[in-house]
């Protein structure tokens, strides 16, 4: 299962890609993914210069290629060979949220709320994969 974001113009389409097809998800992402641009350029406003740009360096070693990630204020010379980059999950001030986030805020949460002392972010994906399940996806697909 490959996720492909496509964006044109004023749409914003989202789909899961299968072997066979796809389930669309246009209609539940699109004022999501709307709503998180209209936050970035609010916060770009107001952070001004100490607003963060994302960049991706491609690196080249041996046999294999791999990219790093950067945040910089806008104020701070771009190395080079940096190329921008944007994404939808970012903090305020617009650095990257690294997934490794997650996991921390999900450890965090487990110490903190009671109830939660099992929770692990693996259960989010039991979650996603219920609710594609009971919205009509084929259990062949959901793997």
């Amino acid at each position: 299962m490959n996720m492909k974001i496509m964006i044109g113009g004023d749409d914003i389409i989202c789909q899961l890609l299968f072997q066979n097809g796809y389930i669309a998800l246009y209609a539940a992402i699109k004022p999501i993914l709307k709503t998180a641009k209209t936050e970035q350029h609010k916060n770009r406003f107001l952070y001004g210069e100490l607003y963060s740009l994302n960049y991706y360096l491609e690196v080249k070693e041996k046999d294999r290629t791999y990219y790093e990630v950067y945040s910089l204020p806008r104020s701070e010379e771009v190395p080079e060979g940096y190329k921008e980059l944007s994404f939808v999950c970012l903090r305020p001030d617009g650095a990257f949220e690294a997934p490794s986030t997650v996991g921390i805020m999900c450890r965090t949460a487990r110490k903190k709320v009671e109830g939660l002392e099992d929770f692990h972010f693996h259960m989010l994906r039991h979650t996603y994969t219920s609710n594609l399940l009971s919205n009509g996806a084929a259990h062949s697909r959901t793997r």
